[in-house]
């Protein structure tokens, strides 16, 4: 009897233990309180804020692509009224183009609330899972060794102790699941599509300085409105080669575009979730062995 009670008394202190230091000293350690964010979760941040970083790339392409297509179709709407018999065909392929870039761009958005969320919940559930859920879990189960109905108890201290590794460990694994991916898979995809975006998005704004550009339509500095340049010969072929470029290089950004979106999408929603579910449905699993 004497020795039951002695170690029921050893693995009370320890569990006691475990509580004050998860909420005394692990959160130290793993920078959960540093105010410059180092520490455990450094490499993490500078993981979801590259992705941020990306995300808003293609955000802020969105935007340019969809300003510089309203420009467009306003040039062709203009010269369609003004150069009767002549067809400017750009503006039926602008329109659908236009509608998909804006969709994609509401999408981007929502991504980059994604990423500022798991920001925010990597750092508040390692701050929840020490200095509440541990040490709870670490309480209820000095209060199992002792108590009447040890069975529930010892459920609840295990099921507290579940929540909190899923509230402390899910967001940083499935960051360094999708980084590893990132890197040996779909790291490519996403610079590749960068670099293929921006340089498209720097070309239609050279494009779209030639329609504003006098020069470009062999019209006088004192004649640089739309309807004089409409007057310069062939002015038609020159309008449909401006869109028709226009055109390709968009079609071209919102191909990078989907592609980015679908690693975001895998990276920042998917793989989070289902790393919770994962992780909650092992531990549960382990547990009740």
């Amino acid at each position: 009897m004497k020795r039951d009670t002695l170690i029921k008394t050893l693995l009370t202190a320890a569990i006691l233990l475990g509580g004050v230091l998860s909420f005394f000293i692990l959160p130290n350690l793993f920078g959960l309180s540093a105010a410059d964010d180092s520490g455990y979760y450094r490499s993490l941040q500078e993981a979801l804020d590259s992705r941020l970083a990306s995300a808003s790339l293609f955000f802020m392409t969105t935007k340019l692509v969809s300003g510089i297509i309203a420009f467009s179709q306003d040039v062709n709407v203009d010269a369609s009224v003004v150069l009767a018999g002549i067809d400017v065909s750009p503006l039926m392929v602008l329109q659908p183009v236009g509608s998909t870039i804006n969709k994609i761009s509401d999408l981007f958005l929502v991504a980059m609330g994604a990423i500022v969320l798991e920001k925010v919940v990597m750092i508040a559930g390692g701050w929840l899972s020490f200095k509440i859920f541990f040490p709870i879990a670490a309480a209820i189960g000095a209060v199992s060794l002792w108590g009447r109905h040890r069975v529930n108890t010892r459920k609840a201290a295990i099921g507290m102790l579940i929540i909190g590794i899923v509230s402390w460990g899910a967001v940083p694994l499935s960051i360094m699941t999708s980084t590893m991916l990132e890197r040996y898979f779909m790291g490519d995809i996403m610079t590749l599509s960068a670099d293929r975006v921006e340089k498209n998005a720097s070309e239609l704004e050279v494009i779209q300085s030639d329609l504003t550009d006098p020069s470009e339509w062999g019209v006088g500095a004192e004649k640089s409105s739309f309807l004089d340049k409409l007057k310069v010969p062939n002015v038609g072929l020159k309008i449909n080669e401006v869109l028709t470029a226009i055109s390709s290089k968009t079609e071209n950004i919102v191909k990078d575009l989907v592609n980015a979106f679908i690693v975001l999408v895998i990276t920042t929603l998917i793989l989070p979730i289902g790393t919770i579910f994962v992780l909650w449905f092992v531990l549960r699993g382990l547990t009740s062995q």
